[in-house]
Formats: structure tokens, C-alpha cells, sequence
């Protein structure tokens, strides 16, 4: 208070979070707020700004008398560098936060089960992403894939596993794991080698009514391993 009695007006200043710059880190799909109070007299206005791009308009709203930005269901372009600034008639003041966006691991492409005829080739795919990258583990029946008992065959390449020629007797179930510091994901997928003489499985002496001068269509199902060549 000045000595006529008057409250002396004050330069604003950052309360929450101090400084001139801090950083903070969310993970993907998560709710972002980041949080800015001030002091000061007149009481300081607040705005924020995105110093590298835009805010997603359908995920950002600004609440509690602006101290608080938020932005819902964070994705990869909510990262970058966010600018709080509070200024009354005495003086503008900025507080920049950098934002890091992380991701537990999510599904690109799960393992599907495959059946095979011996000699036959395939593959198993198992592709996931993260911030940071997903590590792909395999395990086979249980085990880890490394200790599982050896199969020239059978080659690990990564996020794939390649068969060549498989044989009779190798069917196994194979499990991946997609995993980083955030969360992990698994998937199984059974891998059966079958050798079956091929056999129809449309009933005999089937009979169809159609319509004169109209396309008729003859079904022949069938089973097989390798899967069987239809002729008619």
C-alpha cells in the first residue's frame, strides 16, 4: 500500500509453475492439462498459445478463468511447445511448456493363424507401435522362441517368423509380445501343419431349381491340405 493509502499495482508473476520454462509428458489417448496461475494487480489476463501449429478444436477447451488448458485423447501432433502469457497494464510475462507425447504399444498387425500342408511356406506377422518403440518377443507353446528347440525351417526375423517347408508334426502355437516402458500386448496364434486328401463337402446328387434363361450357380465346397484344385 503506497503511503495515500492506495494498493500499489503489481507486475504479474508465475505462481504455477515457476520459472520461464518447464516440460511435461502425457501418453497417448490421455487427457492433457497443463496449468498456469498467476499474480499480480491489476489481476493479470491469461491466454495460451501453441507455438507449433494449432489446437485440435474438438479436444481443447480452456477452464478455470483460462488457468487451465486441456485437450482430450492426446495424439502424436499434441506434441510441441505450449506458451502461457499473462499480462496487466504493468508488464507481459511468458511461461513455455514443452510437451512430450508417449505411447504404450497398439496393434498394427496381429498374428493370424495359419494352416499349412507340408512343404509348405508362411508366416506369421506380429507389427506393433509406441513411443518408445514396442520390443517384439516371441514365445512358442509357452516358451521363449529361443529356447525352444531348434527347426531349420523356421526363421525369426524381427517382427516375422517364416517357414519354409514345414513338416508334419510341427504345428505349434506361437505367442507374440509387443512391449515397452508403458504397457505390453500379446497375441497367439496356432500354426497347424495338416496333410488331408482333399474331399467335397457339397452333398451328392444335389438338385437346384432355376429359372429358364437365367445364370445358375453350381456350389462344390471341398477340403483339403494343400488346398484342393477344383474342376469342373
Amino acid at each position: 500500500m503506497t503511503a495515500d493509502g492506495s494498493v500499489e499495482e503489481r507486475k504479474p508473476t508465475f505462481l504455477i509453475p515457476s520459472g520461464s520454462s518447464s516440460s511435461k509428458m502425457v501418453l497417448r489417448g490421455q487427457v492433457l492439462e497443463l496449468e498456469c496461475i498467476t499474480e499480480g494487480l491489476p489481476t493479470p489476463e491469461v491466454s495460451w498459445s501453441k507455438l507449433s501449429g494449432e489446437f485440435p478444436d474438438k479436444r481443447t477447451s480452456i477452464v478455470t478463468f483460462q488457468k487451465i488448458l486441456r485437450i482430450v485423447n492426446v495424439s502424436d501432433a499434441d506434441a510441441g511447445e505450449y506458451r502461457c502469457t499473462a499480462h496487466n497494464r504493468l508488464a507481459s510475462i511468458h511461461h513455455t511448456i514443452r510437451v512430450t507425447v508417449k505411447a504404450a504399444p497398439y496393434w498394427i498387425t496381429t498374428p493370424r493363424n495359419l494352416v499349412l500342408a507340408p512343404r509348405e511356406k508362411g508366416q506369421l506377422i506380429c507389427r506393433a507401435s509406441g513411443t518408445p518403440k514396442p520390443t517384439i518377443n516371441w514365445a512358442m507353446n509357452g516358451i521363449p522362441i529361443e529356447n525352444s528347440p531348434e527347426d531349420s525351417n523356421r526363421k525369426v526375423e524381427g517382427d516375422t517368423i517364416i517357414f519354409e517347408e514345414v513338416q508334419t508334426g510341427s504345428s505349434a502355437v506361437y505367442q507374440c509380445n509387443a512391449s515397452n516402458e508403458y504397457g505390453y500386448l500379446l497375441s497367439n496364434a496356432f500354426v497347424n501343419v495338416l496333410s488331408e486328401t482333399p474331399r467335397v463337402l457339397t452333398p451328392a446328387n444335389q438338385v437346384y431349381q432355376v429359372i429358364r434363361n437365367n445364370h445358375a450357380l453350381l456350389d462344390c465346397s471341398s477340403f483339403g491340405s494343400p488346398i484342393p484344385k477344383i474342376t469342373w
